[in-house]
């Protein structure tokens, strides 16, 4: 679960990351992004530049008794989640992430994503763009 300006952010196992906004006390269902976690889902988490440029980051991870497979780092539009910014296998010879395990969380810091693979931990650089949010992207 990550927070973001009266928004809550949730990805349950075998379930799409889902957006509720926090009106009078209460969740309220909002959006659905289009792209489905398996089981066991993500932990997201958001980076914004306070209330605008908010990015909701998850990460695809392995399925229980599932085969290897690369993690895989989604980014999200925080206020339109049905819109994917981002995903390290849109162009997978550069950003592939390492194999995944089992859970991993996005830690951002400094233009940075971090988060645990197997072996090693995978960083996506994207602090040396132009863009408010971020165009392109580099594994360090």
């Amino acid at each position: 679960m990550a927070y973001w300006s009266r928004h809550v952010f949730f990805a349950a196992s075998d379930d799409n990351l889902r957006d509720y906004a926090i009106k009078n006390g209460q969740l309220m269902p909002n959006a659905a992004s289009k792209t489905k976690f398996d089981n066991p889902g993500a932990t997201p988490s958001v980076s914004a530049d306070g209330n605008k440029h908010a990015i909701v980051w998850a990460i695809a991870t392995k399925t229980w008794n599932g085969g290897d497979r690369p993690a895989i780092l989604y980014a999200l539009d925080a206020s339109k989640i049905d819109q994917l910014l981002y995903t390290s296998e849109q162009n997978s010879q550069r950003d592939r992430a390492a194999m995944a395990t089992r859970f991993a969380i996005p830690v951002v810091v400094n233009g940075r994503v971090y988060f645990g693979a197997r072996g090693k931990s995978s960083c996506t650089d994207f602090s040396n763009n132009n863009d408010a949010r971020f165009s392109g992207c580099k594994v360090a």
